[in-house]
């Protein structure tokens, strides 16, 4: 396992860059709640966490409840248990099954992982993705190749004021 995993302080470990983004970009689209949700012990699933950067530094420094899934092998961590003992990476297909209950995941994440798959193979992610959130969660994505997913149902769009084109705040709605 990467040393950043069992020792948060290494210089390996994300920077909370990232993170701070995250936390603006919600706070000026109304969805302040959802910080306190994760807070509470509500999850953040990362969809393409690649090497689990982000879920390390969301468990090591923010105290949150958080979990990767990446379809690559290559992923070091991948399927790996964190050092709680508790499994923080799977190793899998978003667009096919997520491994969580329906309505258990407050806040999805993902950058950049459309362009790996067909274009007709991209609305099985958003299908899972409705699936996992809770009602009122977000699925936050930062990608360029991301389909229009203003026709997708049971998600709205939340208004966007942010410089980035590419990124896209959905929240799911019943």
């Amino acid at each position: 396992m990467p040393d950043w995993v069992e020792n948060p302080t290494s210089e390996e470990v994300l920077d909370d860059g990232s993170w701070r983004d995250i936390v603006s970009d919600l706070s000026e689209l109304g969805k302040g709640e959802l910080l306190g949700e994760l807070n509470r012990g509500g999850a953040f699933l990362d969809i393409g966490c690649g090497g689990g950067e982000l879920v390390a530094y969301l468990r090591k420094r923010q105290g949150i409840r958080a979990f990767g899934i990446d379809r690559e092998l290559r992923v070091p961590i991948a399927s790996q248990k964190g050092p709680d003992g508790a499994r923080w990476f799977f190793h899998g297909d978003a667009r096919l099954r997520l491994p969580f209950d329906d309505g258990t995941i407050a806040m999805v994440y993902s950058r950049a992982i459309f362009d790996h798959y067909l274009f007709r193979d991209q609305e099985g992610i958003y299908l899972e993705v409705r699936r996992v959130l809770m009602t009122g969660g977000v699925y936050y994505v930062v990608d360029w190749d991301a389909p229009d997913f203003r026709t997708i149902e049971g998600f709205q769009v939340l208004p966007w004021k942010g410089q980035h084109p590419d990124y896209s705040v959905l929240e799911k709605v019943e």
